[in-house]
């Protein structure tokens, strides 16, 4: 029997009533995304969103047939200071940078110096001694990635070449940031953009910044802003406080000083080095690293000299006096100061080795390192000709917190890629590696979307893979680097313990399978027993 005319208008109105009502209870429950992924803002550039533009705008082997996802990118500072920082050993990242771009990848290697060797060396135990340090380890890189073989050989030799690399932070950002297209250097760079605010509208988020305006809609807002990250307040709280960006970052009671000795005089070619050696050297309750590196292509190389000790304050990341002020690591940018030595002020404290605050002085720092006893010969000299001096405290995440948020009535999300992520203590040179693994590891999971476009698959579920993929290794080498800074820093009976192992793990290769182990790779799933890889 058919509908009557009266009948019909009826059973239609009450149709629409009940799907919109479904609808509006379906309303904070994830949505079945079917837009493609197309816009992304990324908010902060540097090693970690100049490299994920790259692989969003400038990777043919991730877009493959695809059309390229656009990138805008957002940061607070007014430019990009190619002074700033330190020097950063490159790895594992170079492999994968490889993998988003051969010719970024060149153009990084030719600004860098291949690193050859890395010589951990001490304090002698007793003055009986005529020798100034004695030896406790030493990796001769190529020879020891070769002999470990399997997929340490595979992930760190790539067309003969062993990607391990030592470069200035500065010199790394400017290889970035000179081989992207040029459409987004020329219109989709933009500076003096603090974020206060993410919104959402149907057609996407909307990102708001501290001088009144508001750009978008993006499909997608990542926070590669630092260890105080806007972008992860939002995650974590749904809203963006001007106070509330310390509230997940935890001091480790660690602290380092630095100098940088630029423009290494060059007598001739012959005196221009080829690659570069690192030489760590072990205290009495402090340590300290010298090396060079490659500072640009056509450049004098830059010596850099570190001292690493415990905060007197504090014992581990526990408070031992009471009496003072916690310090919060600072977001501003890199200010000059006036300081006549290397003290320890709110204003010098900062925790991103991009954007450090700049003081006097290293008579500090030589004091500091004859009082600990650090073998001088190679870091004083470096230390006494520097022209630029830095002090920050380490700061880190907790590894437990989220990493992605949908963006209330959007079909919009935000998520996080390197410090932003998990901002760990530098002690096994893998900041800038694994904030380049971050962004491959990404953006192969929005092109894996939109190429699978039109399956049940949610958008979030592609997000939760690239935490997946990346949760596991980030918070390993966060841990050891953690528990590495506390016992190279040690004294007394611990830092003769400390010796003692160091000493045994280089016989036994203990610490070659920690280096390289950190090094290798980690951007795609694991493989489980009768499953591929996605």
């Amino acid at each position: 029997m058919k509908p009557s005319k009266v009948v019909l208008p009826c059973y239609c109105l009450l149709h629409s009533l009940l799907c919109a009502t479904v609808t509006n209870s379906l309303s904070n429950t994830p949505i079945q995304n079917k837009q493609q992924i197309q816009k992304v803002a990324i908010v902060g550039s540097g090693i970690a969103g100049l490299s994920l533009a790259h692989a969003l705008e400038n990777s043919p082997s991730l877009s493959q047939e695809q059309t390229p996802i656009q990138a805008t990118l957002y940061d607070s500072r007014p430019s990009l200071d190619f002074q700033a920082g330190a020097g950063v050993q490159l790895n594992g990242g170079m492999t994968v940078l490889k993998m988003i771009n051969p010719q970024v990848q060149r153009a990084v290697a030719d600004a860098s110096l291949p690193l050859t060797k890395i010589e951990t060396r001490a304090k002698p135990w007793f003055d009986t001694t005529d020798e100034k340090f004695s030896s406790l380890l030493k990796i001769e890189l190529e020879k020891c990635i070769r002999k470990q073989g399997g997929t340490i050989e595979e992930s760190l030799i790539v067309d003969d070449e062993v990607m391990v690399y030592t470069i200035m932070r500065g010199a790394l950002q400017e290889a970035l940031l000179d081989t992207l297209p040029a459409d987004i250097r020329k219109k989709r760079m933009n500076f003096s953009k603090t974020v206060i605010d993410i919104t959402g509208k149907e057609d996407g988020a909307y990102v708001t910044f501290q001088d009144g305006t508001t750009d978008g809609p993006f499909d997608l807002v990542v926070g590669c802003d630092g260890v105080n990250s806007a972008v992860k307040q939002y995650i974590a709280n749904g809203s963006i406080k001007p106070d509330g960006k310390g509230e997940q970052t935890l001091y480790s009671g660690i602290r380092i000083q630095y100098a940088v000795q630029d423009n290494v005089v060059v007598v001739d070619d012959d005196d221009h080095p080829s690659d570069a050696t690192l030489h760590q050297y072990f205290g009495d309750g402090a340590y300290s690293l010298a090396g060079i590196y490659g500072n640009g292509p056509n450049r004098s190389t830059t010596k850099a000299a570190y001292l690493i000790y415990p905060d007197e304050d504090y014992i581990g990341p526990f408070r031992k006096q009471s009496d003072k002020v916690d310090q919060l690591p600072s977001s501003s940018s890199s200010s000059s100061s006036s300081s006549s030595s290397l003290s320890k002020t709110e204003d010098d404290e900062n925790t991103d080795w991009s954007q450090d605050n700049r003081v006097g002085t290293g008579d500090a720092m030589l004091e500091e390192i004859q009082a600990c006893g650090v073998p001088s010969d190679e870091v004083g000299p470096i230390i006494q000709d520097s022209n630029r001096f830095f002090e920050l405290g380490v700061y880190f995440h907790s590894p437990f917190h989220r990493w992605s948020r949908q963006v209330p009535n959007s079909r919009s999300y935000c998520t996080l890629g390197g410090d932003a992520a998990h901002a760990m203590p530098p002690f096994l040179g893998q900041g800038s590696n694994q904030a380049i693994q971050d962004a491959y590891c990404l953006a192969a999971q929005l092109y894996a979307y939109n190429d699978n476009n039109n399956n049940d698959n949610l958008f979030q579920d592609y997000l939760k893979r690239y935490e997946r993929i990346r949760w596991k290794p980030t918070a390993s080498i966060s841990l050891k680097a953690f528990l590495l800074g506390y016992l190279e820093s040690s004294k007394g009976l611990i830092g003769k313990f400390r010796d003692t192992f160091f000493r045994t793990c280089g016989i036994l290769g203990i610490a070659e399978n920690i280096y390289f182990g950190a090094a290798v790779p980690a951007v795609v799933e694991e493989e489980k027993e009768g499953e591929t890889t996605t």
